[in-house]
């Protein structure tokens, strides 16, 4: 055997690392947004069942001829506040929730209110809710969230 033979040059040429980071910023470009997306979903969901906690807490005060129930103060990180009224001649019959959701979800949401006000039936409660400030921005981000 020639000891003169040359060695091949072993490794990633430039162009190879070029394409790879390439593909892998490509990736990032899609996954992120998505992740962000998903992220969002699950805090909304996390809201939604702590507000039905709340509809199911004051329905069961109601049923019990309950009239006051102190208010809720910050419930986890995404509800500022949480009122009770349950006098039908006042406007906020029902349960007002509060929004914190500066930097946990987005910021439109921060400080917006959900007022849920109940019809009260024969052992049922129908919540209908409206939000405020009642804008696009906002009812995009909530989806299901007034509908629990």
């Amino acid at each position: 055997m020639n000891m003169s033979m040359t060695k091949k040059a072993s490794g990633f040429s430039l162009i190879e690392l070029m394409v790879v980071i390439a593909i892998v910023a490509l990736l990032a470009a899609i996954a992120v947004p998505s992740y962000k997306s998903y992220v969002s979903r699950s805090k909304i969901a996390e809201i939604n069942s702590m507000i039905s906690n709340q509809l199911g807490l004051w329905a069961e005060k109601n049923d019990l001829g309950i009239t006051t129930l102190a208010s809720a103060g910050t419930i986890g990180s995404h509800i500022a506040s949480v009122a009770y009224e349950f006098d039908s001649a006042e406007d906020a019959y029902g349960v007002l929730v509060t929004l914190n959701a500066t930097s946990t979800i987005d910021a439109v949401l921060d400080g917006v209110t959900l007022q849920f006000e109940p019809t009260v039936g024969t052992n049922t409660v129908q919540w209908t809710c409206a939000t405020v400030p009642n804008t696009a921005a906002v009812k995009s981000l909530i989806g299901g969230l007034c509908n629990p």
